[in-house]
């Protein structure tokens, strides 16, 4: 239990001091969780909130905790050699394509997407329309063209 203490005492001295991003956030084994790694994962995250009231700071620690997490049963994994097995694969094979498919974008169109703050209002406005259509069908192709004429 004191490594956890250890930890989560330098986690709260690493929030308090000012940090670049490729400071350690935490060190599991062999691993490292950057600070920019954790603000990455965090926003990406699709965590949504129910209560409003939820202090940030300690959303953030149960975030983190949940990446140490994550970090603990991989390097498990590994030494247990279950990331081999042709089972793991099935199910790691539609995430490792999740992660190539978001750094591809981030690669390649991320980075060449310029939005101006007029181009973002703009989005908004027309976003809020709303656009009502009727539908006419028919098989008949010849009523359909009489009545286009």
């Amino acid at each position: 239990m004191k490594p956890y203490l250890l930890l989560i005492s330098f986690l709260f001295l690493n929030t308090i001091f000012p940090q670049n991003n490729q400071s350690v956030v935490a060190q599991i084994g062999k691993d490292k969780i950057t600070a920019e790694e954790f603000k990455l994962r965090f926003e990406l995250s699709p965590y949504i909130p129910s209560n409003k009231n939820i202090d940030p700071d300690s959303l953030k620690y149960d975030f983190l905790y949940s990446l140490i997490a994550e970090k603990l049963l991989a390097n498990e994994a590994e030494l247990l050699g279950i990331a081999k097995t042709e089972r793991f694969q099935f199910f790691f094979k539609p995430l490792e394509e999740l992660f190539v498919r978001d750094a591809l974008f981030k690669k390649e169109i991320d980075n060449k997407v310029k939005l101006t703050a007029d181009d973002i209002n703009s989005g908004i406005t027309k976003s809020q329309v709303k656009l009502k259509t009727q539908m006419i069908s028919s098989n008949d192709s010849l009523q359909i063209y009489n009545f286009f004429n």
